[in-house]
């Protein structure tokens, strides 16, 4: 499972005690609790099996690439792999930080 589907779980299922933690309840109409409440298993399902069937696609593709404004960080179609996480993420830490240079 994607990050995104485990926030929107998250959201779910604890949405109002997280906002209330973080100090971001003002972000969110006093209605919505009630009806997400209301709607959570449909939430986590649904969570659980769109986002399955959006990776699967993309997956079969094999459109996946990571882009920084117009610069293409990572692309499995030129490398004809997946990236792993750390590469990933020292990729980007890379960019941003060269990005932050060239602006100063």
């Amino acid at each position: 499972m994607t990050f995104i589907q485990y926030a929107a779980i998250a959201f779910a299922l604890a949405g109002q005690q997280i906002c209330e933690t973080l100090g971001m309840t003002a972000l969110f109409p006093p209605t919505l609790w009630p009806q997400l409440a209301e709607k959570r298993f449909s939430i986590v399902i649904g969570a659980f099996f769109f986002g399955n069937t959006i990776i699967n696609s993309m997956v079969s593709t094999g459109a996946f690439e990571v882009l920084y404004g117009p610069e293409v960080i990572f692309s499995k179609i030129d490398t004809g792999r997946m990236p792993r996480m750390d590469e990933l993420l020292m990729t980007v830490q890379e960019v941003i930080t060269a990005a932050a240079a060239a602006t100063q």
